[in-house]
Formats: C-alpha cells, sequence, structure tokens
C-alpha cells in the first residue's frame, strides 16, 4: 500500500470515528431535553427559593413526628417562611410540605403521594438540576 493510500485511509477512519460521536451527542442531548420537558410537564411548579411551588396540591400527611415518631407532621407556623424554616430543620424527615395560610398551618407530606386540593400548595425541596 502506498504512503498516500495508508493517509487517506486514516484519515476517513477519523472523519467516520467524528461523525459517529457527533451524532452520539446529538442523540443524548434530544433525550435530555424530552426528560426535562416530561419533567416539568408532571409536576408545574414554581419557584420559591429552594422550593418548588405546586399550586392546588396536597399529600399524604406523615406520622413520624415527636418524641414517639408517630405523631402526625402538623405545626403551626406564622409564616411560610416559618414553615420552610421547619422543614428545613426536620431536613431527614421533611422533603416536602403543604401550607394553609388562612389556618396558618404546615403539614409534612409524602412527596410520592399527592393529589389536588383547593386552596392549598405544595412546597417541594429542589435537590440538583431544575428542568
Amino acid at each position: 500500500m502506498s504512503n498516500s493510500n495508508q493517509e487517506q485511509s486514516s484519515s476517513t477512519g477519523w472523519i467516520v470515528l467524528t461523525t459517529f460521536l457527533a451524532i452520539v451527542i446529538v442523540i443524548l442531548f434530544i433525550v435530555v431535553i424530552i426528560c426535562g420537558i416530561r419533567t416539568t410537564q408532571n409536576l408545574p411548579c414554581q419557584c420559591f427559593g429552594t422550593y418548588g411551588i405546586i399550586p392546588g396540591r396536597g399529600g399524604t400527611l406523615l406520622r413520624t413526628c415527636g418524641t414517639n415518631q408517630t405523631t402526625p407532621c402538623v405545626f403551626i407556623q406564622n409564616t411560610i417562611n416559618d414553615a420552610i424554616n421547619q422543614c428545613d430543620a426536620l431536613s431527614n424527615i421533611c422533603e416536602g410540605f403543604t401550607y394553609n395560610e388562612t389556618q396558618k398551618t404546615m403539614q409534612i407530606i409524602d412527596i410520592n403521594s399527592m393529589f389536588t386540593q383547593t386552596g392549598i400548595n405544595a412546597y417541594i425541596k429542589q435537590d440538583g438540576l431544575i428542568l
């Protein structure tokens, strides 16, 4: 094989490899975008600091509070900021909560067991990337 044929074969190999890698990167980018769109469509939330707000949603009340860890996790909090501070203080159990501004009550909820609830907003801790 002549020297110019080897150079042409080597050049063709690099072109094929570069094209293949570019296609893989584009496909991965499209998958990430599609997953991000699905995530935001499932739980449409607005952000309030490090918490996402899901309007009109409640959740199953956790009963893991108190000294015996069987008491319902319901707290009187004067403001939403007080409720956030309470959730942060109980970070071992609080991934999200609801806050009723009229009754000034905060309930720590199971974020995997949410449902529609008029007049209540769910506040969910946002860990990592929000798309």
